[in-house]
């Protein structure tokens, strides 16, 4: 080894001091391996010593602690330590004598008291573990633990020398249920949606007491809510966040299915979502996550903060863009499985490790699912995903780099995980990987679809879902069109897609939702289309299907119309095909006047293009949002009174739907004003009329004017209003009577 400041052979590296920061020392603040070089003695006959196979080496590691004043002195404080543990092993601990004393131990590893960490549970399900404790000392031992939320049976116990004792522990779920929430509709940024979604994870710390003076006072305890937690709903827009979910098992999905109208921008100002604490699940579909930046990990989507923390994820049907971090730029999670699945990454970048996702899983045997996706790499550096456990599954993935540079596309340090029937720009060795072309229709301008010659058209797992049934006999393994699984996140091209529009509706009125059909090319041709709707049932009142302007009317298509309990089913065809985009049809609807505000879905429950094509997920949900407008309304201090009268206002509007956001007041006295509470003064007599309209955040108002409100009364003979009677009110009402000057009604 050579010292780098010297040029000098040394047998240690960084063997400068920190503490005078003198000679070579390691100031670079990045994780540190330990890298352990171990030699036997020499046998007879050798001249360097040599590790054979067979041979036995036994060393000794010294585990020393110290904390000093500060970070150097702690250093000096170790030195010492590490002296005296030197001294202590030369003379065999000569002078050390064990103390008398219970010590309480675990049957975990090594020992270790790991925390008491229940599964998820079921709403008022209680849930048991058992734990088994030791007594290695010489002593008894007495134990007592206890915790607010988590019981242990036995709660105390005396524990023999070399005895053992075993403890059930228990907890009982609350009976809880979960909850939408929309954005922006009740919540303005994605952010206080999660904010108040339910908490589902919970921690807890159990009081642990006993006679052994080298115990921890305390367990951890762990435990929390089963299922998918609170939904959040997010409406189509750009959302600029960087959100941090903590503790909470969460549900989030954009109305309309698609991730290129519904984007989280991260605004290079962190990671998009980064969740910290968690246990639980987390769902993310029909989103744009883009420009998130992390200097460490996940810059688009970090899950927890080490490998303790652990849960499932469902990441379907997203878009991955533009992401940067130091490792795993667009998916990072210490510990996770579940499933991603169909999603496309395009354009991230990370500085050490793994462009698009970093696939780690240190606590489960069940693995993640990396199906489906495809990913469009402009790096020219550094792998494009990265594998570290041997349960992980990556299957039918398009792994694409776009400069011709020979790198790593996938480094698996697995030692087993499942590598098959991708595309992979550099090749990769396994079942059904190949590495021609994936034939896209246009990625630099973001058409990911398979164009027809695509390799990867029916060229996915067979049996993706290893249930021993192949693609020929089970839909699980089958393309909605059920042919077999393509590589990739987008199938081959559709000519179609169908999207339904999202309005804001007062309650008691009616609804014209439009139903939209796009055509992918100009030349794509709809001669014939089945659309069932549901989500609506029991909450809208079907009135008709209006075609008016509508292609279907236009070209002189016919409709039928089917209305059960739940479906509404339409099927229309006709002699001249569609070619283009437009409003197909309206389906009008009754909002109920007692219907309270939320978002009522119009669902497309199964959609045929054609008599020659099967079902099509080609689709975007849409719905109607229940509006209650605002309920104008206001009270006064006082209604009457001599001038000059000082009124106050105050508004008691109920809200509506949306939050109040604007008060327009009118008080009759060529005065107005906003804000919820004003006040004017009345300076002259009289009867004003005053009105307030107010305004919620979606403009929608509510009006009421009050006629003769305010009643200003006069004091005779006082004729210039200045509220005493005077010999120039005298002056003035003279010049009246004799036709000098013209005094008004009121003066009068």
């Amino acid at each position: 080894i050579t010292d780098p400041n010297t040029g000098q052979d040394t047998t240690f590296m960084m063997n400068g001091d920190p503490v005078s920061g003198t000679g070579w020392i390691d100031d670079n603040v990045v994780d540190k391996r330990i890298l352990m070089s171990i030699s036997a003695n020499l046998s007879a006959g050798e001249t360097t010593p040599v590790v054979a196979p067979g041979d036995t080496v036994g060393f000794v590691i010294a585990v020393i602690i110290a904390q000093g004043t500060d970070r150097l002195n702690s250093i000096t404080e170790l030195r010492e330590a590490a002296s005296e543990a030197k001294t202590l092993w030369d003379n065999n601990f000569a002078g050390v004598t064990l103390v008398d004393r219970p010590v309480l131990t675990s049957d975990e590893d090594n020992g270790f008291f790991y925390g008491i960490n229940f599964e998820a549970a079921d709403p008022g399900e209680t849930l048991e573990l058992s734990k088994t404790y030791h007594n290695t000392g010489n002593q008894a031992l007495n134990i007592s633990m206890s915790a607010n939320n988590v019981t242990a049976s036995p709660p105390s116990a005396v524990i023999a020398a070399g005895g053992s004792q075993s403890f059930t522990f228990s907890y009982t779920a609350d009976n809880f249920t979960y909850s939408a929430h929309n954005v922006p509709a009740e919540y303005g940024t994605i952010q206080s949606a999660v904010d108040a979604a339910a908490i589902t994870q919970f921690s807890e710390d159990m009081t642990l007491t006993t006679d052994d003076p080298y115990t921890t006072h305390a367990l951890v305890t762990e435990y929390g809510y089963s299922g998918s937690g609170d939904t959040i709903y997010v409406s189509p827009g750009t959302y600029t966040e960087n959100l941090v979910i903590d503790d909470k098992s969460i549900y989030m999905i954009s109305t309309n299915g698609d991730p290129a109208s519904t984007i989280i921008d991260g605004n290079n100002d962190g990671a998009v979502i980064k969740i910290g604490s968690w246990g639980g699940m987390f769902t993310l579909k029909g989103f744009t996550i883009q420009n998130g930046n992390d200097d460490y990990v996940g810059g688009g989507l970090s899950l927890g903060r080490s490998s303790n923390d652990f849960g499932t994820v469902n990441i379907t049907n997203n878009i991955f863009k533009d992401n940067h971090s130091g490792y795993g730029s667009a998916y990072f999670a210490w510990s996770a499985n579940g499933t991603i699945n169909r999603n496309l990454f395009i354009g991230n970048t990370a500085t050490n490790r793994a462009n698009a996702a970093y696939l780690r899983d240190y606590r489960s045997v069940i693995g993640l699912n990396f199906y489906n996706n495809t990913i469009w790499d402009t790096s020219e550096s550094t792998s494009i995903i990265r594998v570290n456990q041997p349960e992980h599954r990556v299957i039918n993935n398009i792994i694409w780099r776009v400069s011709d540079q020979n790198l790593e596309d996938i480094d698996d340090i697995s030692s087993g995980a499942t590598i098959e029937y991708n595309i992979v720009k550099n090749g990769y060795d396994g079942t059904g990987n190949i590495s021609d072309d994936p034939g896209l229709i246009d990625p630099d301008n973001g058409d990911f679809r398979l164009s027809s010659s695509s390799p990867a058209i029916d060229a996915g797992d067979p049996d993706l879902d290893q249930d021993g049934l192949t693609w020929e006999s089970d839909s699980d393994d089958q393309d909605p069109d059920g042919s077999r699984l393509d590589i990739g996140a987008r199938n081959p091209v559709e000519p179609f897609k169908i999207w339904i529009d999202e309005l804001d509706i007062i309650h008691g009125d009616t609804a014209l939702v439009a139903i939209n059909v796009d055509a992918f090319f100009d030349n794509d041709s709809l001669s014939a289309i089945e659309i069932s709707f549901d989500g609506y049932a029991g909450l809208l009142e079907f009135i008709e299907l209006v075609a008016d302007s509508g292609l279907v009317n236009q070209l002189g298509w016919t409709t039928a119309l089917n209305e059960t309990d739940s479906l509404l089913i339409t099927a229309s065809a006709g002699a001249t095909d569609i070619t283009g985009s437009g409003v197909l049809f309206w389906l009008k609807f009754y909002v109920p006047d007692t219907l309270e505000s939320q978002f009522v879905p119009i669902n497309v429950n199964h959609l045929i293009f054609n008599t020659d094509i099967v079902t099509s997920d080609n689709y975007y949900n849409g719905g109607i949002q229940v509006v209650w407008r605002p309920d104008v309304g206001f009270t006064v201090d006082q209604s009457s009174g001599s001038y000059p009268l000082n009124v106050t206002f105050t508004d008691t509007s109920v809200v509506g739907t949306y939050t109040l956001a604007e008060w327009l007041w009118d008080f009759g006295n060529d005065s107005t004003a906003t804000g919820p509470d004003v006040s004017t003064t009345y300076e002259y007599p009289g009867i004003y009329d005053v009105g307030l309209i107010v305004k919620d955040d979606h403009d929608f108002s509510d009006t009421l004017i009050v006629s003769g409100l305010i009643q200003v009364d006069t004091t005779y003979g006082d004729v210039d209003w200045n509220t005493m009677v005077q010999a120039f009110d005298a002056s003035l009402i003279l010049k009246d009577l004799v036709e000098m000057i013209e005094l008004d009604t009121l003066q009068r």
